[in-house]
């Protein structure tokens, strides 16, 4: 599956001044210094940005593979992802969403794909 890139949410830099955060629009510097700019929430960035990020990353080959020999490895052994965070609620927006919860949830939604693959 290719990456999935969004061409309509846009991270601003911050050169000079307040940084405003993800945003939809292409030209966000007029969209910003107009004040037309929809600003994104913390959870609508999760969705939108974040989690298809991190799904484009696992998907790449190098990290598939190991996701597809971590899936088998979990077959036969008991298997403890660790990370600082536990959050794996992409609309807790009490602490930051845990590393090992989103791998743990990409295991469990691709699990029939990943087993079937022979490495």
């Amino acid at each position: 599956m290719p990456p999935v890139y969004h061409t309509d949410i846009t991270v601003d830099i911050q050169h000079l001044g307040h940084w405003w955060g993800p945003h939809r629009g292409v030209d966000t510097a007029a969209a910003v210094s107009q004040g037309n700019a929809t600003l994104l929430g913390y959870v609508e960035a999760r969705e939108k940005i974040y989690v298809p990020a991190y799904v484009s990353v696992i998907e790449r080959e190098k990290t598939h593979e190991k996701m597809v020999e971590l899936a088998n490895f979990a077959m036969n052994y008991k298997v403890v992802l660790l990370d600082y965070f536990t959050n794996g609620d992409v609309t807790n927006e009490a602490t930051p969403l845990s590393h090992a919860a989103l791998v743990r949830q990409y295991l469990i939604e691709h699990e029939d794909d990943l087993l079937n693959k022979v490495l």
